[in-house]
């Protein structure tokens, strides 16, 4: 049986390298793609993916697709360069290190926090996301509502 796809109801607004201090001072790099209309009165959910693939080059095209198609159905989109990659600050000292999955933990937290954000955050990812998810969800932040690997 067919399931298209639930067709978009959003307009569209953007937000490129927003900051996201995490709990040392460092700042990660984020790009957002939202709902026009999510604020305070129309919150939104938030769906959330922390790879160190430089968003802003050779993945921009794929992120804005997928941004995109997100907010048009009323997610907003979360896009982060892990620390010491792409426009995040910080050192990048080896893979799934215990403070990049902080970083992810923070991360979830300050999108609960922002009043466009109807406080339910999930992560999504495959390959380096898929594990980023699952170490982040494992350190239980409270508003990690899913992940989908």
């Amino acid at each position: 049986m067919e399931r298209p796809a639930s067709p978009p109801t959003h307009e569209v607004r953007s937000e490129r390298d927003v900051r996201i201090q995490v709990r040392d001072g460092t700042d990660l790099s984020a790009n957002l793609w939202f709902p026009a209309d999510a604020s305070a009165a129309t919150p939104a959910p938030a769906i959330f993916e922390l790879i160190p693939y430089r968003k802003d080059d050779w993945r921009a095209n794929s992120d804005e697709a997928r941004g995109r198609y997100l907010a048009a159905r009323g997610y907003v989109l979360c896009r982060v360069d892990v620390r010491g990659t792409g426009r995040s600050d910080g050192v990048a000292l080896d893979e799934y290190t215990a403070d990049e999955t902080r970083d992810g933990y923070d991360v979830v937290e300050w999108l609960a926090a922002q009043p466009w954000c109807n406080g339910r955050v999930g992560m999504w990812g495959i390959s380096y996301g898929g594990f980023t998810s699952i170490q982040v969800a494992a350190l239980r932040p409270p508003h990690l509502a899913a992940i989908v690997n």
